[in-house]
């Protein structure tokens, strides 16, 4: 164990040195598991959440907290982040990361020890809201509004009246920007997936906002859908995914069972 965490150690600049470079991820894949590095995970520099409401906020990982977004142009360029990769190359368990500690140190598999060490292509989880027109038995206040309403939880309820909505827009629309600049084919650190939630992204007007600017090639577009789009938003929806298509983004439907 001590010589384990000390060859982490040794190689900890090179690779903090490597990944200031941009230096390809597979080659960090490879050297991570050539040193079995403990707190070592992919998703941390590979996996991107961002939620538009009630307020920006950021995530590395669908396992961790999401953070307030400190710069609106940069939202991952902030100390908890930096921190992050380097306790993540330097075999320190970050707490950010306790879901997946508490698992391993119970013996269960964790999706660090499922998935952590395979080389993963740059994806970002957008999710837009709660905003849904359904209350499906596992889901929650914090991903439909309809449960926010039955539930009556005011930490969720509240993002639908008009003053927060409008405070937040000006941060919104800036941190939009910075998400289409690192889906834009011309940035030479491009990711290239994209994952679309909601509540129910085809009822939401940033939804089509945001597709309707993704035609440059190259994409996949996931979208976590309950597939009842109103009839009103339905010719939208399909000029929408033709105009994609033509475009040559990969559309994937990822459809709830409940609804």
């Amino acid at each position: 164990m001590v010589e384990h965490y000390s060859t982490a150690l040794n190689f900890k600049k090179k690779l903090v040195f490597f990944i200031t470079l941009g230096v390809p991820r597979a080659f960090l894949y490879s050297q991570a598991c050539k040193y079995q590095m403990s707190s070592f995970c992919t998703r941390n520099i590979s996996d991107y959440i961002l939620r538009l409401e009630p307020t920006p906020k950021v995530g590395a990982c669908c396992m961790t907290p999401l953070r307030e977004v400190d710069d609106l142009s940069n939202p991952f360029k902030a100390e908890w982040y930096n921190k992050r990769l380097h306790d993540h190359t330097s075999a320190q368990k970050n707490t950010d990361c306790n879901a997946c500690w508490n698992l391993e140190q119970q013996g269960e598999q964790s999706p660090r020890l499922l998935e952590g060490h395979l080389p993963r292509t740059r994806q970002i989880e957008l999710q837009l809201g709660n905003t849904c027109n359904l209350s499906c038995i596992y889901c929650g206040p914090q991903f439909s509004s309809r449960w926010a309403e039955i539930t009556k939880d005011s930490d969720w309820t509240k993002i639908t009246q008009n003053n927060i909505i409008e405070a937040n827009q000006q941060r919104k629309e800036k941190v939009i920007t910075w998400l289409l600049n690192s889906l834009s084919i011309k940035n030479p650190r491009r990711i290239s997936t994209i994952c679309i939630t909601g509540g129910e992204p085809t009822i939401i007007e940033d939804f089509y906002k945001i597709c309707e600017k993704l035609l440059e090639p190259g994409l996949t577009i996931r979208i976590n859908t309950n597939l009842m789009c109103p009839p009103q938003k339905l010719d939208r929806l399909i000029t929408l995914f033709q105009d994609l298509k033509n475009h040559g983004q990969t559309i994937i439907l990822r459809c709830s069972i409940d609804g």
